[in-house]
């Protein structure tokens, strides 16, 4: 077997070198970084579907005022006014 020659050895190992000393550190700092991101993006996701449950809840209500005037209007004679916004079923 031949021996391979010093500059193939050299270059290898600069690259190798390179590759363990900057390629390796900066790609898990980015993977780092994407992580931390990822987890700040599930935490404001978590906040807003508990905002949006409470919206939710509070357009029930919405419902229930319209059979509330719906009553005081039978209770008064007078004619019911249109809902300009029914929430969908």
């Amino acid at each position: 077997m031949n021996e391979a020659p010093e500059a193939v050895v050299a270059v290898w190992t600069v690259t190798l070198l390179i590759i363990a000393l900057v390629i390796v550190p900066v790609a898990l700092i980015l993977l780092a970084r994407t992580t931390q991101a990822a987890l700040r993006v599930e935490h404001y996701l978590r906040e807003m579907a508990q905002a949006g449950g409470g919206i939710a809840g509070n357009l029930k209500a919405a419902a229930l005022l319209d059979e509330t005037v719906a009553a005081a209007a039978r209770l008064t004679g007078a004619t019911p006014p249109a809902t300009a916004w029914r929430p969908e079923s």
